[in-house]
């Protein structure tokens, strides 16, 4: 990103990652910047770069919200699938037919704890920021990564939460501050 004249980066943030394919895919960064003359929001990757700005001193009203599952259900998940596994071992130890119920156990055991574990990464983010004058215009950006929510072709996304909730707790003081 290149800088105007007298123009300075007052806080960058980037808040959420994406990856298309398995193996070869590329890898997206989502991108938001503040500077004392505008809002810059920028997805990137190895083929293609996006822009939006937005005039700082043209913002009239920002929503902003981050969102997250409750941990108590994932938590509980992971607890389910542990207890499974060792169930699992303890019934392959004792031999036999048992070895094949050890096996399912087990291995269902270990599917449990990867569903609580993406589970716990679950999020969302949302910014608009509308500008004044007649045309109205806005900067809408957002990602989210909800279990289960698959469309093809897949890009898993991963939401930055730490960031997100920062992005939304500051991004309105800086843009009244430098307005």
């Amino acid at each position: 990103m290149v800088l105007a004249k007298d123009e300075v980066l007052i806080k960058d943030w980037n808040y959420a990652s994406g990856k298309t394919g398995l193996l070869f895919g590329l890898h997206t960064e989502a991108k938001i910047a503040v500077t004392n003359k505008r809002v810059i929001y920028t997805a990137e990757n190895e083929r293609k770069i996006a822009r939006q700005e937005i005039p700082l001193k043209a913002a009239k009203s920002v929503y902003s919200s981050h969102e997250t599952v409750s941990k108590l259900g994932a938590i509980m998940l992971m607890i389910l699938g542990v207890i499974l596994a060792v169930a699992g071992i303890v019934l392959m130890l004792q031999g036999s037919v048992m070895t094949i119920l050890g096996v399912v156990a087990l291995v269902l055991g270990a599917v449990v704890v990867w569903l609580g574990y993406t589970r716990l990464n679950q999020g969302a983010f949302s910014l608009t920021i509308t500008t004044c004058g007649i045309e109205g215009e806005s900067m809408a950006v957002s990602a989210s990564r909800m279990l289960g929510k698959r469309q093809a072709p897949v890009m898993k996304v991963k939401i930055h939460n730490d960031v997100a909730r920062e992005i939304v707790e500051e991004i309105g003081a800086i843009i009244a501050e430098n307005r």
